[in-house]
């Protein structure tokens, strides 16, 4: 039988994840460098901007002796100018990523001039909007505690902290492929938070597992990838003991590595997940919703 479009087991769903990003590598990486690089000059230009604003709002504040109104009023300015800007960066770095993942998937060759990100990206916008509301009221209960901790000295409030955490870690299962959703389907905000819970129901805990070891395997991935620069940093600085001539070009090295090296971990990582939302969410419409049905007549 052929398994290309299929529904997957736990172990053939992290197969094909790699099978995925190994189909899609250069594009993965590509799109990953080029939001990086856009949203690093954007924000130098906002981090200026609001620099520049900010000592125009002290030296008035100074003047009229308002210190605590120029506080607020920076800190109004960061969250008005800076949330916004960071959701649109990590709906414009998700739409990438998961529509380069489903032409992989499809067997489509990959590339980034027909993926048609801009008819998706006020849906993925909107999903993600939906998400950081749900999270408000966790955060405000994770503040809450942290306050009465640091006001009252009481390390037990570490415990609920955690707990709190973990609960908001397997609540948040339920729209884990809302991003997926909104970039498939036509659905904006809470519809597309709906429709992830909907395909996730069947295998809440399943998901729930795949999901959990997925992370641990990204995250000692990010380590490894982290480790390797600097061991070649260590080897570096071995170098520089040999001769003086050895040793600037080592300090060269060392320098651009250490700014160059996590980086290209960060590009390495970024497509990981828009790839596992993917397979998700078209696992569990093979699964309940005979998806793979549709994608062979559309292969015939």
């Amino acid at each position: 039988m052929n398994r290309k479009f299929a529904p997957m087991y736990a172990a053939e769903m992290m197969d094909r994840v790699f099978d995925v990003y190994k189909k899609s590598f250069w594009n993965q990486v590509a799109f990953a460098a080029i939001v990086s690089v856009m949203a690093f000059m954007v924000f130098f230009l906002v981090a200026i901007i609001v620099a520049v604003i900010f000592a125009l709002v002290m030296v008035a504040g100074l003047a009229g002796g308002a210190i605590d109104d120029v506080s607020i009023f920076l800190l109004i300015g960061i969250i008005v100018v800076v949330m916004p800007f960071i959701m649109v960066w990590q709906a414009f770095s998700s739409s990438g990523h998961i529509l380069l993942s489903r032409q992989a998937f499809y067997g489509y060759r990959s590339s980034l001039s027909h993926m048609g990100i801009f008819k998706v990206i006020f849906r993925v916008f909107t999903a993600i909007l939906a998400q950081i509301l749900i999270a408000i009221p966790f955060i405000v209960l994770a503040f809450l505690i942290i306050m009465v901790a640091f006001t009252t000295g009481a390390t037990f409030f570490v415990v609920p902290a955690i707990l709190l955490g973990l609960g908001y870690w397997v609540f948040s299962n339920m729209f884990s492929i809302s991003v997926a959703v909104a970039a498939f389907e036509r659905r904006y905000f809470f519809g597309a938070i709906m429709r992830s819970w909907e395909l996730i129901k069947p295998d809440f805990w399943k998901i729930f597992g795949i999901r959990a070891v997925w992370m641990s395997s990204v995250f000692i991935f990010s380590l490894s990838a982290q480790g390797i620069f600097m061991l070649f940093n260590m080897l570096l600085g071995l170098l520089a003991e040999t001769a003086p001539i050895a040793a600037l070009f080592s300090i060269l090295g060392i320098m651009f590595m250490s700014f160059v090296g996590p980086m290209i971990a960060s590009f390495l990582v970024a497509p990981l997940d828009g790839i596992m939302q993917s397979l998700i969410y078209f696992n569990q419409r093979m699964k309940h919703e005979g998806f793979d049905l549709e994608l062979r007549l559309e292969t015939l």
